[in-house]
């Protein structure tokens, strides 16, 4: 069994919410990512799929090292990636391409959403009304 490239070990993601101006104090926190656990291998996929507001986007912020998780970790072939990225050189040595982000409207609808996509221009700089 080969190891994994990509290893996410109960990583979790907290947003303090605060209370006060001058003197802001912690009250709540709201919990993004909670718990998420997972390996990809060599020649394997993963895609997150879930509702609004679940934590797919931070989950990907985490992995890519674009924000710091609240505990948890994240190994890039076994490495720990805690206090790695410190130059945008090494994120690019580390990421060659960046992540792939999809959406999945045109997958479902292409020809509505091709159209839709054609229109909008038209309609916002040329103050055209849709037919």
């Amino acid at each position: 069994m080969n190891s994994a490239i990509i290893e996410v070990q109960e990583v979790k993601k907290y947003f303090p919410v605060t209370r006060g101006l001058l003197f802001a104090m912690t009250i709540a926190y709201v919990k993004a990512v909670d718990g998420v656990s997972f390996a990809i291998r060599e020649g394997e996929t993963l895609g997150l799929v879930g509702e609004s507001g679940c934590g797919k986007t931070t989950t990907a912020k985490l992995i890519l090292k674009l924000d710091n998780p609240s505990a948890g970790r994240v190994l890039f072939n076994g490495v720990d990636l805690a206090g790695w990225f410190t130059t945008p050189r090494s994120y690019e040595q580390i990421w060659p391409g960046g992540p792939s982000i999809h959406e999945a409207y045109p997958g479902v609808f292409p020809l509505d959403y091709n159209e839709r996509a054609a229109e909008h221009p038209l309609l916002h700089h040329l103050r055209l009304t849709s037919a």
